[in-house]
């Protein structure tokens, strides 16, 4: 990890250089898991709206300049990640809307990235 670009827009949103943002939308509204914590940020919890921002677990300490291991599963019943030996579960339903995206800042590098899409028949 790179660290935190104060260049960017929000810069508090990746502390250490990474967040990844599901189910994102407006930019207000987001299920985050960052480089310290996971947060909801007004979407559904437990199929319940919420107005807030949520923390609902930190992420042990990491080194920077190092690599660091993350999962992330998600379905509209769950989100798991799974980052630095920390894993958390968010349990739905969920919302599905939104553009999820992994933000990196520069520094941060990112490799052996793979996604598995379910197969879904028309």
């Amino acid at each position: 990890m790179g660290g935190a670009d104060d260049g960017m827009l929000y810069p508090g949103d990746l502390p250490e250089g990474f967040a990844l943002f599901l189910r994102e939308w407006d930019g207000l509204h987001r299920y985050q898991l960052n480089s310290r914590n996971v947060t909801l940020k007004r979407r559904l919890l437990h199929g319940q709206p919420t107005s807030n921002i949520i923390p609902l677990v930190e992420v042990a300490p990491n080194t920077r300049e190092g690599w660091i291991p993350f999962r992330v599963r998600v379905s509209e019943r769950m989100i798991e990640y799974s980052f630095a030996g920390t894993t958390t579960r968010i349990p739905g339903p969920l919302d599905t809307d939104g553009a999820n995206k992994i933000a990196i800042a520069p520094g941060t590098r990112l490799r052996n990235l793979r996604l598995l899409l379910p197969n879904r028949s028309k």
